[in-house]
């Protein structure tokens, strides 16, 4: 028989998204994620 898997609370992708946006949202942009290095965020690659 197959494991069951099982998210606990707070642990689904939309609620990390939503945590890295309140402790950190100069890193992100409408349509990426930026990158720091060099003590500054930089738009790195391709959305």
């Amino acid at each position: 028989m197959a494991p069951t898997l099982t998210l606990k609370p707070g642990t689904a992708w939309g609620d990390a998204w939503q945590r890295c946006l309140a402790v950190a949202p100069e890193a992100f942009q409408d349509d990426r994620v930026l990158n720091l290095w060099d003590g500054t965020w930089h738009r790195d690659g391709r959305a």
